[in-house]
């Protein structure tokens, strides 16, 4: 598979789908959609939760995760999404569009 391929070949956009949905792929439009927002935030909370809790085990990490997911709004998953990369863009990381 030529990944730079497709990326020449099919729109590829950062935008919020859903809460279950990391992202989508749609070849009557050529786009690939991906929910960064989403992603960010499952991600650091499961590690945020790692970092708090070294002796859980991973399942109970991933459940973890997922009950707080399921609590936060869209509002509250795309700021937490948006602080994560603000906070590196303003610690020297270069500044994503």
């Amino acid at each position: 598979m030529d990944f730079v391929e497709i990326l020449n070949e099919a729109e590829v956009r950062f935008k919020w789908i859903n809460k279950k949905t990391f992202g989508e792929c749609d070849r009557v439009d050529d786009t690939i959609t991906i929910n960064i927002w989403l992603i960010l935030a499952e991600v650091f909370i499961h590690e945020a939760l790692h970092y708090e809790h070294p002796d859980w085990k991973e399942s109970r990490v991933i459940s973890s995760t997922d009950c707080f997911l399921k609590r936060l709004t869209k509002k509250e998953i795309i700021n937490l999404g948006k602080n994560l990369l603000l906070r590196k863009t303003l610690n020297g990381i270069r500044r994503i569009p």
